[in-house]
């Protein structure tokens, strides 16, 4: 088997496993299904390649050049899909992408008849001649890849969250790269010398772009990535070997690289499992560890909350202590004020009722009634003075030492 149909089977089955893991292990939104409806039509991108390798009936080969050129422009109506979606799934469709996505598929379906993209393969199978279509249908690929190019870029740009800029940042040079070495020898070499001999690099190339787009899906951190590789490594060394089971010539070699295939796909099993519970220790871990972190600053908020709420009770409390010093100090300068105010007048009325009690000629009955008053005014001075000498007593003790 040539070395052209070896890469292209291995970018078949690479690309078709890269789609089934991310969609089976991303989380389930419309980027991880249009990433892989992508890997699945870059495979059928490389499958009449790889089938073309095989047939020696022109007829044929022309009927597999097209569907190659058809399935090239799938893939890059998919990678400019995933380019505007990835990250914004709530992303509407606009009328305009709907109305081109529509005119290149009828452009398509009408170039597969006749001889309007391919017209001809040589006898040699080595070299082609391209319709009048083929400028046009060079100008959409060339469109795809751009756009695509360009939003990636935007998006770059614009984006503020580090894990989603890295993200985009695998999936803009994967585009990049993938255009560029993809674009040279399915295009523009082909159209320059008419030869089929790099037909096959397209598909493999665009490899780069799928297995960077599954490393910036599946990453969410480092260890789903250490996942990808150690699967992507035993896959192909189960497909390698499994080609070589087919391309033995004799029994022996046949029970040898079964053997050797039975005791890979086991190792490479138990490899992946071990790599499996390595992964989730670790996760758990890392999940352990960020829930420790965010207690430590959930209590670190609580206590600096509670000392702060003790710090404002305790002004409470001295502001109405000072205030409640105040209003004692206001009310016992209030009762000696008053004290003072009703102690005066009742010396007064105390002096006259002496002077009256003493007057020559005051009658007997007269005489009762100013005892009696007298009586009075002395029980409530005495009254008056306790109280005055009380509230001094309280004053000092809150005044002195």
């Amino acid at each position: 088997m040539p070395i052209s149909s070896v890469a292209l089977l291995l970018t078949i089955i690479l690309t078709s496993l890269l789609g089934g893991i991310v969609y089976y292990k991303a989380p389930r939104n419309r980027s991880t299904t249009i990433f892989f409806l992508l890997a699945i039509a870059a495979s059928l991108w490389a499958t009449p390649l790889f089938v073309y390798g095989f047939v020696k009936d022109i007829e044929l080969s022309i009927v597999l050049s097209k569907a190659s050129h058809f399935m090239a422009v799938i893939t890059g109506l998919f990678v400019l899909d995933f380019s505007i979606f990835f990250n914004k799934e709530k992303e509407r469709l606009s009328p305009f992408l709907v109305l081109s996505h529509a005119a290149i598929l009828v452009f398509l379906s009408v170039a597969m008849f006749g001889d309007f993209l391919v017209a001809s393969i040589s006898e040699s199978r080595e070299y082609i001649t391209y319709g009048p279509w083929y400028p046009v249908y060079t100008a959409i690929v060339i469109g795809l890849f751009g756009s695509s190019i360009a939003i990636q870029y935007r998006k770059h740009s614009q984006e503020k969250d580090m894990v989603r800029r890295m993200q985009l940042r695998y999936i803009f040079f994967g585009i990049s790269i993938t255009a560029v070495l993809a674009m040279i020898p399915n295009l523009f070499l082909e159209l320059y010398s008419g030869s089929l001999a790099y037909y096959w690099l397209g598909p493999i190339f665009l490899l780069i772009f799928v297995a960077t787009t599954a490393i910036a899906v599946l990453k969410h951190h480092l260890f789903n990535v250490k996942v990808i590789a150690t699967e992507l490594l035993t896959f192909s060394i189960w497909a390698f070997l499994l080609i070589r089971l087919f391309l033995a010539v004799s029994g022996l070699e046949v029970v040898i690289n079964g053997i050797l295939l039975l005791a890979v796909v086991i190792s490479g099993t138990i490899l992946i499992r071990s790599v499996l519970d390595e992964v989730r220790e670790r996760e758990d871990l890392e999940k352990t560890s960020t829930s420790l972190a965010d207690l430590k600053g959930n209590l670190e908020k609580k206590i600096v909350e509670q000392t702060a709420g003790v710090k404002k009770a305790y002004e409470v409390e001295r502001n109405a202590r000072i205030e409640l010093e105040e209003l004692y100090k206001g009310k016992d300068k209030f009762i000696l004020a008053t004290q003072h105010h009703l102690r005066t007048p009742l010396t007064i009325i105390r002096g006259y009722l002496d002077n009256l009690r003493s007057s020559a000629g005051l009658l007997p009955e007269a005489k009762l009634v100013f005892d009696r008053m007298s009586g009075l005014t002395e029980v409530v001075s005495e009254s008056i003075n306790e109280l005055l000498r009380t509230t001094e007593i309280k004053v000092n003790k809150k005044d002195g030492p």
